[in-house]
Formats: C-alpha cells, sequence, structure tokens
C-alpha cells in the first residue's frame, strides 16, 4: 500500500551544530592520581555520554604498605620496602639522569609512583635491575626527550610519561609485561612506539592525544583494548588481530585522518563512540559476531557511503549515523525492535531504507534534515502506524505489505 503523511519541521542543522559540544577529556595530573574523569559530554539531541572507565587502576607498580625506611643520598631519596628500595623523589639540578641500581646499600628495584613528575630532565637512563616506574613517575617532564628502559622492567604504572610533550620515540622491552592506564597520553610529539609482545591489555586513554603517533602495531596475543586508547591520534590505518575480544567505547574517537581499519572477527560490540568523527573513514567490514552497534558509533563520518550490518545485530544506538554526510546504502536487521533518536539525523545521501517487521518503535528525529525519499516497511499499515513516531514524513513515500 502506498501513502503519504504531513509534517512542518524545518531543517534547524546550522543551529545545532553549533550547539555540539564535545568537552575535551581530562588528563591524568600530578595532584590527584587517584581518578581520572575520562566522560564525555555533548548537546546533541536526545543523546547521552557513554559510560566509560572512570578510575585509574589499582596500584600494582609500587607497593601499598608502610615503608621500613626513609632515606636520601646524593640527589636521590627513596622508601624501602620489604622487596628492595624505590627511588620517590630527585633533587638534583642535572638534566641528564641516570636512575641509579643501588641506593645507601640497598638494591633499587622501582621508581616510585610521582618520583620525577614535573622536573625539568631532559634525558633518563633507567638502571638494569630496576622492575617497576610507578604512576605518574615522570608525568609532566615536558623537556624530557630520551628515555632509555632496561630489560629488567616488567611493569609501567598509569600516566608514568603523560604529558611529556618532548619525547619523540621510545623502545618498550619485552620484558614489559604490563602498562597502566594513560601511560604516554598527551605525549604531543610522540610518532614511535611498540607494544611488547607479552602485553594482553592496551589500557585505557594510553595513547589519548599522542597528535604525531601516526602508527601503532598491535601485537597477536593482545585480548583488549581499553576506552580512548587512541583518541585524536593521526594513524592512517590500523589492524586489529583476531586475538582480540574486548574493546572500550571510543577508542578511535577523532581520528580524523584513520581511513584503513580492518577488525578482530572475535569482537562482539562496535562500542559507543567509536568511530566518532573518523572523519577520513570511507569503508569497513563488521565482523559477523557483532551484535550491538554502539550509541554515536559512526558520528560525522563523512565519507563512508556503505554500511552493512550483520544479520545478528539486535541493537544500533541513539545517533550511530548521525552526520554520514556520505551514507547512501545500509541495511536495518531483522533482529531489531527499535529505531533509536536521530538515528539518520542530517543523512543527507541516504535516500531509501528498508525496515524490517519486526521493528516496534521509532524514536525522534530520526530522519531529521536527511535525504529520505522512499520507506519500505515490511510490516502492514497497522503496525507502521503504531512504531512510526512522530517523525516528519511528509516528504518520504512509506511502502507497507
Amino acid at each position: 500500500m502506498l501513502f503519504k503523511t504531513d509534517g512542518i519541521k524545518k531543517t534547524a542543522m546550522l543551529l545545532l551544530a553549533l550547539s555540539l559540544v564535545c568537552v575535551p577529556l581530562s588528563s591524568c595530573t600530578v595532584e590527584n592520581t587517584d581518578t581520572k574523569d575520562s566522560s564525555i559530554t555533548t548537546n546533541a539531541p536526545t543523546t547521552k555520554a557513554p559510560a566509560k572507565e572512570t578510575t585509574a587502576p589499582a596500584e600494582t607498580d609500587t607497593p601499598e604498605e608502610k615503608p621500613e625506611k626513609e632515606g636520601t643520598e646524593g640527589d636521590f631519596s627513596y622508601l624501602l620496602f620489604s622487596d628492595g628500595a624505590y627511588i620517590n623523589a630527585y633533587t638534583g639540578e642535572g638534566k641528564e639522569v641516570t636512575v641509579p641500581s643501588e641506593i645507601d646499600s640497598y638494591t633499587v628495584v622501582g621508581v616510585y609512583k610521582n618520583a620525577f613528575a614535573g622536573k625539568s630532565i631532559t634525558s633518563v637512563t633507567i638502571s638494569d635491575g630496576i622492575k617497576s616506574i610507578g604512576g605518574n613517575a615522570f608525568s609532566g617532564c615536558t623537556k624530557l626527550e630520551t628515555v632509555n628502559i632496561p630489560t629488567s622492567v616488567e611493569n609501567i604504572g598509569f600516566c608514568a610519561f603523560e604529558s611529556c610533550k618532548a619525547l619523540v620515540e621510545i623502545t618498550l622491552p619485552e620484558s614489559v609485561k604490563a602498562i597502566g592506564a594513560c601511560a604516554f597520553e598527551n605525549c604531543e610529539k610522540l610518532s614511535k612506539v611498540n607494544i611488547p609482545a607479552q602485553i594482553k591489555e592496551i589500557p585505557f586513554g594510553i595513547f589519548r592525544k599522542c597528535t604525531s603517533l601516526a602508527e601503532i602495531t598491535i601485537p597477536d596475543g593482545v585480548e583488549k583494548i581499553g576506552a580512548d586508547a587512541f583518541v585524536s591520534c593521526p594513524i592512517t590505518k590500523f589492524v586489529m588481530p583476531d586475538s582480540v575480544k574486548e574493546i572500550g567505547d571510543g577508542i578511535f574517537s577523532n581520528c580524523t585522518k584513520l581511513a584503513n581499519i580492518t577488525l578482530s572477527e572475535n569482537i562482539t560490540f562496535v562500542t559507543d563512540m567509536m568511530f566518532y568523527e573518523c572523519e577520513a573513514l570511507e569503508a569497513l567490514e563488521i565482523p559477523s559476531g557483532v551484535t550491538q552497534i554502539g550509541a554515536r558509533a559512526f558520528f560525522s563520518c563523512l565519507k563512508i557511503t556503505k554500511l552493512t550490518l550483520p544479520d545478528g545485530v539486535t541493537k544500533i544506538g541513539e545517533s550511530a549515523f548521525f552526520n554520514c554526510a556520505d551514507l547512501k546504502e545500509v541495511n536495518i536487521p531483522d533482529g531489531i525492535t527499535k529505531i533509536n533518536d536521530n538515528l539518520f539525523y542530517n543523512c543527507r545521501s541516504l535516500n531509501t531504507l528498508t525496515i524490517p517487521a519486526g521493528v516496534e518503535s521509532i524514536g525522534k528525529d530520526v530522519f531529521y534534515d536527511s535525504a529520505m525519499t522512499t520507506i519500505n516497511f515490511l510490516g502492514s499499515e497497522d503496525e507502521w502506524e503504531a512504531c512510526k513516531g512522530m517523525n516528519d514524513y511528509s516528504k518520504i513515500t512509506v511502502n507497507t505489505k
């Protein structure tokens, strides 16, 4: 059956665009190393910021018990624990620093959290035998250019090198088994870094706002990539190994140069804001095991022309395809029962859509300012009337069974 409905909405996209504000993600700071606020807010209509990991992981790279002794020798102070000494402060004026392997006849086993934070050092060599680099250990060392890490190091703490803005390259030894959240966040000049083979998790925000990091290789064996891992990195291509089974929200958000990506066949979600404003992304193959597309997953992916959603997808989050200006073809899988708000808002190249009979409700502003001219609804006219929602269909021809 063929019919048309009336509506009166006019385009207000310009005003909406001015209201869309993505609040910058907060960085680790020396003053507060206990938590990280990683929420993203926006004024997009009826959308809600996705839940994210909001706290730094528990400190496992430095002891938490009370030290047996505190001491000073030369330019360094230390804390003595049952497993050895940890350097916890540097008082010298030298710009090129070597972290000693021994202090006051005690073996040094770690760099304590905040030990060098904010210091004006340019080079650091960590002596062989040291096993851990604590949280925020070198955070805010904005003049630090060179870091030498020995093969004895196994753990690098959260925000360890955050905001080391002069650091261009760092080599992580294969001995490293764990890296903390935001370890290299906001290292603006960092262009070369490796991920050791023993790493199982790429943590939350590890390379967030590393605006010179154009290439990164993820080794086979990594099982999880945390939220915001590569936010605002200028990577152009990315291969996610099939060992990856879990991914966090927004991992490629604002990666405006990302054009080519291969996803793990073993992920089940395209997460919230996963490709938010990936303006160069033209094509993407979504793995067959994916069951959910997150809110704003492809928000402002301006160059994508076609998306094929797997048959097993049962949920598509609100604003998932918001402002996909070149999107011409996308399918709605049969398992979808609800089309969420703003789904195709400002999709100005999408003119035809098939909606399965199982859809029970259509949210508001789904087709607002889109190029939609034809909807093929696979249910009856009565079913369409029950599910169509408060949308403007005045310029859309709706075909029902």
